[in-house]
């Protein structure tokens, strides 16, 4: 048996998943992004009626990593949670689209070959030290370091390193390797920037130029950031945000309860009654276009899915309208098996078949006229991870795909399971298509998950990212996820908001809304 490929750069999954899981940010949209109005009216603080200033928040954070999380944001175990508030982007990706941070405005050339960066003046790091463009060459160069490994590099692929240049302290130049129309989705969004020279360390100070700064540093017990005075963006409204190691999703619930934290997220639903059931706290889904996608792989390089008519014929069994209520409670949106947001205006939003003859009709074709078994390898720590398993496992079973489904728990999946067995379980945040279409479609993007080769995926992405029209670049786009739902390894069911839970007291969340901006949220004693 020949070896299973993994990405170059693979990124953990738990590590990739750490940010967007417990401070609802992935590739920096919490900490500055305007929050999106709600879709009903709802009872809200006025805060000019309250002091927004001060305050705690206790936060609870998953330990996704058993303590190995780190303040390097660069590395494969960087502590997400926290480090999205402590760095900064030069842009950011937001429900509206691309926002600026560190850099005010962009350019590009004619054909897409390079890019200037306009950064903003008076941004400093946290020990005092001025931003300037040399701290973003610093932080792409290191980003691509190999002796370094990190999953970020993706973001980079096609940037020039050796013709990196700062033009003057406020103006960087940006060379490719190739034409990319959409890079300030990638590469900016992506890469979090540290000071120049503070590599080795970073990971003990967390210097960088967000809304908080770091006070304490313990992931195993409690972490503490503070608020960042001299954020470019105002001071932040909290005083101090502790993060305090939670990993079980019950104990989270049980220790806001008890009050000894005020905001937990990953809530599961069937949480939802008990928490509501107590006037002081409140549960909601937080939804919008930034909804995670739960779904099923099927790895490419293992038998059966090796198949693409085994691929087709395990998608074919899905009745989406019907997992989406079975196993949400009808909280989401039916999804295309890609893993583009359906209601992105770049999404291929053609439905696939269900047609339970039609996947028998193709197992028989592929060798296997009386179906097959196999094993879903999933946990029951995850929210949805086990209704959908269940509710797929009866579906095949109209097509003779016998599932056995083995439950794994949430502290041991992602190192025994995950990529490492032919059928499993997933999730992740979409963020721009550009992004997700790069890491998770190319051979070696680390969200990569079924290993999919596809040499005419390859060609339409980089035709695309060449394109500097809009309209033919998004029609490549959509060809790329149409190809996707039709050979690739991934079924994905429907998008879904994330349960979170807090105290009646935390304010300046947006009702129902995945987006955070942390600096704006407060503590209103009175409630």
């Amino acid at each position: 048996m020949s070896q299973i490929r993994k990405p170059a750069n693979h990124f953990s999954r738990r590590t990739f998943l750490q940010g967007s899981l417990t401070a609802g940010a992935l590739f920096g949209l919490a900490a500055c992004v305007p929050a999106q109005p709600p879709a009903q009216p709802v009872e809200m603080t006025d805060p000019s009626a309250v002091d927004t200033s001060g305050g705690t928040l206790r936060l609870a954070h998953n330990l996704n990593l058993s303590g190995r999380e780190s303040l390097d944001p660069h590395i494969r175990d960087s502590f997400r949670a926290v480090n999205d508030l402590l760095y900064g982007r030069l842009t950011r990706y937001s429900v509206a689209g691309l926002d600026a941070e560190l850099a005010e405005s962009w350019e590009a050339n004619e054909d897409g070959t390079e890019w200037i960066f306009h950064l903003r003046d008076g941004v400093t790091f946290h020990d005092g030290k001025p931003f300037t463009a040399q701290d973003v060459i610093y932080s792409f160069r290191r980003v691509a370091d190999p002796e370094l490994r990190s999953g970020l590099v993706t973001f980079l692929a096609p940037v020039d390193m050796d013709g990196l240049e700062a033009l003057d302290d406020r103006t960087l130049r940006v060379p490719m390797t190739r034409p990319y129309a959409d890079f300030p989705l990638v590469g900016p969004a992506g890469v979090p920037i540290i000071a120049d020279g503070s590599g080795d360390t970073v990971a003990t100070t967390g210097n960088g130029t967000g809304p908080f700064k770091l006070e304490n540093l313990d992931v195993e017990g409690t972490s503490v950031l503070v608020a960042n005075e001299r954020y470019w963006g105002g001071p932040p409204k909290l005083a101090r945000m502790e993060f305090s190691a939670i990993a079980d999703g019950d104990a989270r619930v049980n220790a806001l309860l008890a009050g000894q934290i005020d905001y937990a997220n990953i809530i599961s639903q069937t949480q939802s009654p008990l928490i509501e059931s107590n006037p002081d706290y409140i549960f909601e889904i937080a939804s919008g276009p930034l909804d995670f996608s739960y779904f099923l792989v099927m790895h490419t390089q293992m038998a059966p899915f090796d198949d693409v008519r085994v691929r087709k014929a395990m998608k074919l069994v899905v009745d989406r309208a019907l997992m989406l209520e079975t196993a949400a409670q009808g909280n989401g949106q039916i999804a295309f098996d890609h893993l583009i947001y359906p209601g992105d205006p770049l999404a291929y939003t053609v439905e696939p078949a269900f047609d339970v003859e039609e996947a028998k009709a193709l197992l028989a074709e592929a060798g296997y006229p009386d179906g097959f078994d196999v094993t879903l390898h999933t946990s029951s720590g995850f929210d949805l991870f086990m209704p959908i398993a269940i509710t797929y496992k009866e579906m095949a079973a109209a097509a003779g795909i016998n599932i056995t489904i083995e439950d794994y728990p949430a502290d041991s999946y992602w190192t025994q399971a995950f990529m490492q067995t032919p059928l499993f379980s997933s999730f992740t945040i979409s963020p721009s298509t550009p992004v997700m279409l790069e890491l998770a479609y190319r051979p070696d993007g680390f969200l990569n998950e079924s290993l999919w080769e596809s040499e005419e995926a390859v060609q339409l992405l980089d035709e695309a990212f060449a394109e500097m029209d809009a309209e033919k670049r998004a029609d490549m786009y959509r060809e790329v996820q149409r190809l996707a739902q039709e050979e690739g390894g991934h079924i994905v069911p429907f998008f879904a908001g994330v349960g979170r839970a807090f105290h009646k007291s935390v304010k300046g969340l947006t009702p129902n809304s995945a987006a955070i901006d942390w600096a704006q949220v407060y503590i209103d004693p009175s409630a």
